[in-house]
């Protein structure tokens, strides 16, 4: 079956395709704003409130993790599952539920975060002054947490476009207008970037409800069908499993930074930002693939539709090996040269920006290989790997990172990845005989697809 054939006669495959394109368009909007603002901030306040920033997402990102207890990636499933049964009743249930958990729970690790880090900010961070911003790091944990539950629910909707909006656009965006605004008022205090992002989480979580409502649950209130309630020990014993995963895997993609920040300077962890930046566009087909390809493959598997759900995966591999191809090049031969549009001072980082790219290209050869394993009810497999991989990263950044500062946190990033791509694609291919990966001339027997 060849390529045209599969675009117009395929629904699947139209779908990924139309909606991926969707997606990867406002996320390349969102790359676009999200540069702006690291650009502003770089040249008009330097490295080190980059570094700043960069810890301040880092911490932000981890904490929000254990807020949510998984039920934002859950949340996914929830819908389609019950979609799929005509359970619209239970929807809104879950919605209701979902909003009370994650709220109670940020809550109670805002205020405990905001007591115990005062204690041991100056001891944990011995090269950097955080104490200005530990207060911008507790209001931004509960809007945050919300918003990133009510962005999942618009993706187990195949709300795309809304789910990227919310998810990556609006954010950079919001960001830098309320950056430009104080620029522009000569407000040029240290502590004006962390206070865009901050404020704009909260537009943003407003912005999120006035649509779900309307968009949404509006739409169910007109249904009707039989009520099914799930019981929030129902909900927490599915989302828990992908909760101790997604803490692990944001542990993953930020323990780098952390342990930066133990070891060494907030320049150095703002001249990692750069390049960490920089090298995630490598992966920016992946994330658009999988933004439709995970509610897909939990739809078609729970279906049983498996022949389908072989054919969507490869499918999904091939688009993000062919995509990231050509930018991984290009930050392999040209990596002085992008980094010195931030400054002089950002080109230090062209090894970690090489690294990380290779990084990241890994994760776009082994496709959705996560949601693959999250979506199908493997979530203890797909942790089992992540808490291995997590081991490693972390022990391989306490070893290299003192010696070899940012580019021994970049090593351990590569390192990590290819253990965690290689053990889930392994796991996959024995237990739905699919390679999830793509690389030419290497999936013969998907070669149909």
């Amino acid at each position: 079956m060849n390529f045209k054939s599969l675009f117009i006669k395929d629904f699947h495959f139209k779908e990924i395709i139309y909606n991926a394109s969707s997606n990867l368009a406002i996320r390349f909007i969102s790359i676009i704003f999200s540069f702006i603002f690291t650009y502003c901030i770089a040249t008009q306040f330097g490295s080190n409130i980059l570094g700043i920033l960069a810890l301040y997402q880092s911490i932000l990102f981890i904490l929000s993790v254990f807020c949510r207890l998984g039920l934002d990636t859950a949340s996914v499933r929830f819908v389609t599952e019950n979609i799929a049964n005509n359970r619209f009743t239970t929807i809104k249930d879950i919605f209701v539920k979902l909003t009370i958990l994650v709220s109670i729970i940020s809550f109670i690790v805002s205020f405990i975060f905001y007591v115990f880090f005062n204690r041991v900010a100056g001891s944990f961070l011995k090269y950097i002054d955080f104490n200005d911003y530990i207060i911008f790091v507790t209001l931004s944990i509960v809007p945050f947490s919300l918003l990133l539950v009510n962005s999942e629910f618009f993706r187990g909707f195949k709300k795309i476009n809304y789910y990227a909006i919310f998810r990556q656009l609006s954010l950079p965006i919001i960001s830098c207008l309320i950056l430009f605004i104080c620029i522009l008022l000569k407000q040029k205090n240290n502590i004006i970037p962390v206070f865009s992002y901050t404020a704009s989480i909260y537009c943003l979580l407003i912005l999120s409800y006035f649509f779900i409502f309307n968009k949404i649950l509006k739409n169910l209130s007109k249904t009707k069908d039989k009520e099914s309630k799930s019981s929030y020990k129902d909900l927490l014993k599915i989302s828990i499993p992908m909760m101790i995963t997604n803490s692990l895997l944001h542990l993953l993609q930020y323990s780098d930074i952390l342990i930066l920040g133990i070891f060494t300077n907030d320049s150095n962890i703002g001249i990692y930002n750069i390049a960490y930046k920089v090298a995630m566009l490598t992966s920016l087909s992946l994330f658009a693939v999988n933004s439709i390809a995970a509610p897909k493959i939990s739809e078609l598997y729970h279906s049983n539709k498996m022949e389908e759900f072989k054919q969507t995966i490869s499918f999904s591999s091939k688009i993000t090996f062919f995509a990231s191809l050509p930018i991984v090049i290009i930050f392999l031969f040209f990596p002085e040269q992008i980094l010195i549009f931030f400054g002089n001072e950002y080109v230090k980082g062209k090894w970690v920006l090489i690294i990380l790219s290779l990084g990241q290209f890994v994760n776009c050869i082994a496709g959705p290989a996560g949601y693959i394993l999250q979506m199908t009810g493997k979530e203890k497999v797909f942790k089992n790997i992540i808490i291995f991989s997590v081991f490693i990263n972390v022990a391989l950044n306490f070893i290299l990172v003192p010696f070899y500062g940012i580019i021994g946190a970049s090593l351990s990033s590569l390192f990590s990845l290819l253990i965690s791509s290689i053990c889930s694609l392994y796991i996959i291919y024995k237990d739905y005989n699919v390679k999830s990966f793509y690389l030419p001339f290497c999936n013969e027997s998907n070669s149909d697809v």
